[in-house]
């Protein structure tokens, strides 16, 4: 399995005391970060839902095109049994491992009838294969269920795809889905889910007083520098307005 990183970045913001956590996160004040804010350039690709391992853990996600055109990242919520929100993760699959999903899928699909779907495909990502296993939501005929597994850990987790997406010949929105749950179970899905549920109790801690604006596992997958992840923590800036206003 490609070798996981844990990203150390620390920024300093006068809070000394809490130094046993900078090891720990990379905090931004005053930084933009939803998708939706204006002039971030992200291109919103669409989104889904699905699963990791056996279905207690849900997820939520949002596909977006990063500002350079080259990157797909998957901002992934993750909730437990009774849907209450565990944590978040925003993961991202460099240019070189989406163009070797495309590639190898693209092979295939001249090759034999492997490709079609519902099927199986197996993707190799160099320290691991991927196994995409795609079949017919059994509660929506419009959508497909495809469930990946990292075929050296065992590992699996699932999402959901309009089966449209598949059939009119653009498979770009399955393509950039399979990239970035390659990144969740190169990282490892449960324990990015664990992670981001440490960064989230540690966030109130390390902001205060300023409060969190929110806390979340960055991981990113690529050929080049293999899968690396940390917290980041988003330190929200409270306008206190002026003297004698």
């Amino acid at each position: 399995m490609l070798r996981k990183v844990k990203t150390i970045a620390i920024l300093l913001v006068n809070m000394l005391a809490l130094g046993l956590f900078l090891s720990f996160v990379t905090c931004e004040h005053a930084t933009k970060f939803c998708p939706d804010d204006e002039g971030d350039g992200r291109e919103f690709l669409g989104s889904s839902e699905g699963t990791i391992g056996d279905g207690s853990i849900s997820t939520r996600q949002k596909l977006y095109r990063n500002a350079d055109g080259n990157e797909i990242t998957n901002l992934i919520v993750f909730y437990d049994g009774v849907n209450s929100l565990i944590g978040e993760a925003e993961l991202t699959a460099a240019q070189d491992l989406v163009k070797q999903i495309n590639l190898q899928m693209a092979g295939l699909s001249k090759k034999n009838a492997a490709a079609d779907f519902p099927g199986e495909i197996f993707i190799d990502l160099g320290k691991f294969v991927l196994k995409i296993f795609v079949t017919l939501y059994p509660t929506d005929p419009t959508k497909y269920q495809v469930t990946l597994t990292n075929l050296t850990t065992g590992e699996f987790v699932s999402f959901l795809v309009a089966r449209s997406s598949l059939t009119n010949g653009n498979s770009s929105q399955f393509v950039n889905l399979v990239a970035t749950h390659a990144v969740l179970l190169c990282l490892g899905a449960q324990e990015t889910v664990d992670d981001s549920q440490v960064c989230r109790e540690h966030a109130p801690a390390y902001c205060d007083p300023l409060g969190v604006k929110r806390a979340y596992i960055e991981g990113s997958f690529s050929f080049a520098h293999g899968c690396q992840s940390s917290c980041k923590i988003i330190c929200d800036v409270h306008d206190q307005g002026g003297l004698g206003f």
